[in-house]
């Protein structure tokens, strides 16, 4: 699961089309039959460099403290380098809105669903300390003899039109199979990528010299200009294509079934829609997600290419500004501009899961992503993580508690979320709700809506299950 894409509240079964985002396979046996989604939002951020700073947190809310919105306090939303140095910063962000999205159990079988949906995610790597100091500081001051940076600084925004279904493979006394698979036309709505792979400043005889190249990737098109049409049918920025495909296996044990299920093992009686309840007592899944690359037209793309040659003196710099200085620079540098069509790989996942049922509808689960996409300049990727996570379900609300680990920024958070039909709300790093100043901020909410099976008071008293009733006898005494 990754914290910002609903993935520690699809893991519980009131989660209805949530939970096939993380899996298709969850889509087929659920206890819902039809599922909408209203509204779904999520944010988020996975690094080890940069400390976001806001003006106000939740605890100053809750304590009925005075809280103003000034004018521009939003805009002084912002991130800074901690005091510890960081070897090799990594910054993964991502942002994701779900829309309009249904699901159907044609059967207890058999289930589709679509959905479209809004992401957005950034990477950045192959930097260093220095580099990232560079781009959040406002000042720049030249106080070493040679300065070299470089890095990878990418984003990309795009929406998926997907449509799945989700099939039970296999019944066998306490085990079952299920499969699932959902094909994504994706349209591209915006990208910028930069990328210095060379860059040296170093004082030469009282002088500083510069020498570097810059690439600059963006959007030349204006998304807003578009027929709406046009997304689908014939976008312009352009687009492409991806899937998930899961698997899950759940163990149920003869004593969670329902006693209709126990006395129909032939299935000779099919009258009966009974309710679907939660009945396994551990359940494994597998799935590889958004494998599949999105293309964007060669006019909807401006590539250019800087290259930088130019000479100050320690007086100039001692009064610049890091944006003045890179304007100098890009000024003093000789342009070549491009425009050709280029194609990016989505953040290809696998996800491992493990879910146990405990005591009392307490469950305890354990979820591993791995990274699939190496780390390029034309590719996106989830950070690899690990996440545990206890929670309790009843009929109609859900709650659980969650620790999230990520090897590649040593980052280790704690979360919660909590579910009241319909609406939800959660987070992987509860400082996100109480601090002003973090390194992970995460934050999800959403509504949406589901409706079950009903339960058929019948079964229980259907003849098939009566005993033989034997004739009573009276004795009188003699």
């Amino acid at each position: 699961m990754s914290a910002q894409d609903f993935g520690a509240i699809s893991q519980n079964n009131l989660s209805g089309i949530y939970a096939t985002l993380t899996n298709p396979a969850n889509a087929a046996g659920g206890i819902d039959r039809i599922s909408f989604n209203l509204i779904g939002v999520s944010v988020g951020i996975n690094n080890n460099a940069l400390r976001s700073d806001v003006d106000y947190d939740l605890l100053r809310i809750k304590s009925k403290q005075p809280f103003i919105i000034e004018l521009g306090s939003l805009d002084r939303i912002s991130f800074g380098t901690p005091r510890k140095w960081v070897r090799k910063p990594v910054i993964y962000a991502e942002v994701d809105a779900l829309q309009l999205a249904a699901q159907f159990a044609i059967s207890k079988k058999l289930s589709v669903y679509g959905f479209a949906r809004e992401r957005a995610v950034a990477n950045f790597d192959k930097g260093d300390y220095q580099s990232l100091k560079f781009l959040v500081e406002e000042e720049y001051n030249h106080k070493e003899q040679l300065i070299q940076l470089g890095f990878d600084a990418r984003s990309l925004s795009y929406q998926e039109l997907g449509i799945g279904a989700a099939v039970q493979l296999y019944e066998k006394r306490q085990h079952y199979i299920k499969a699932g698979f959902t094909y994504k036309r994706i349209n591209a709505r915006g990208v910028y990528a930069v990328n210095i792979p060379r860059f040296e400043s170093k004082i030469v005889d009282s002088t500083i010299q510069v020498n570097g190249e810059l690439s600059i990737l963006k959007t030349a098109l204006d998304v807003a200009v578009q027929n709406p049409l046009d997304f689908i049918l014939n976008p312009a920025m352009g687009s492409g294509h991806a899937m998930d495909i899961g698997f899950v296996y759940e163990h149920r044990p003869s004593s969670l079934k329902s006693t209709y299920r126990k006395n129909n093992l032939k299935k000779r009686n099919k009258i009966f829609n009974g309710r679907n309840l939660t009945k396994y007592d551990y359940r494994i899944g597998v799935s590889l997600n958004d494998l599949g690359r999105v293309n964007f037209n060669r006019n909807a793309v401006l590539n250019t290419t800087n290259t930088v040659s130019a000479v100050f003196s320690p007086g100039d710099l001692a009064t610049m500004t890091s944006d003045n200085y890179s304007k100098q620079l890009l000024d003093s540098s000789e342009l070549v501009t491009s425009s050709e069509s280029i194609s990016f790989q989505l953040p290809t996942t696998l996800i491992l899961s493990y879910d146990q049922r405990l005591l009392n509808n307490w469950f305890a689960s354990i979820t591993y992503h791995q990274n699939m996409v190496s780390k390029d300049l034309t590719s996106f990727y989830q950070p690899t993580q690990i996440q545990a996570q206890l929670r309790k379900e009843t009929e109609k609300c859900a709650f659980g508690f969650l620790a999230n680990t990520i090897p590649s920024t040593r980052t280790f958070t704690v979360g919660a979320y909590a579910q009241m039909r319909p609406f939800f709300i959660g987070t992987a790093n509860l400082g996100t709700l109480f601090l002003k100043k973090m390194y992970n901020p995460s934050f999800y909410t959403g509504l949406f809506y589901t409706i079950r099976y009903k339960a058929d008071d019948t079964i229980e008293n259907h003849r098939s299950f009566r005993t033989k009733r034997t004739r009573a006898h009276s004795w009188s005494g003699m």
